[in-house]
């Protein structure tokens, strides 16, 4: 993926997503959408969002366990 973000969503959710340590689907759903003023998301919109994020590898980047 290049460097500039065009879906809308992914988009407001990468800049404050930023300050946190660590994001989990949880995280997009119960914090950071209700403070962007986004829809409600579902359990898998939520981890399917931070799926495409962690695409952005400038952005963001997947833990292994």
């Amino acid at each position: 993926m290049g460097t500039v973000i065009t879906d809308d969503l992914l988009r407001k959710l990468a800049y404050p997503g930023l300050v946190l340590r660590y994001i989990t689907p949880s995280l997009v759903r119960e914090v950071l959408a209700p403070a962007l003023e986004l829809p409600e998301l579902s359990d898998t919109e939520a981890a399917k969002a931070l799926d495409l994020l962690a695409r952005y590898e400038w952005l963001a980047y997947r833990l292994t366990r």
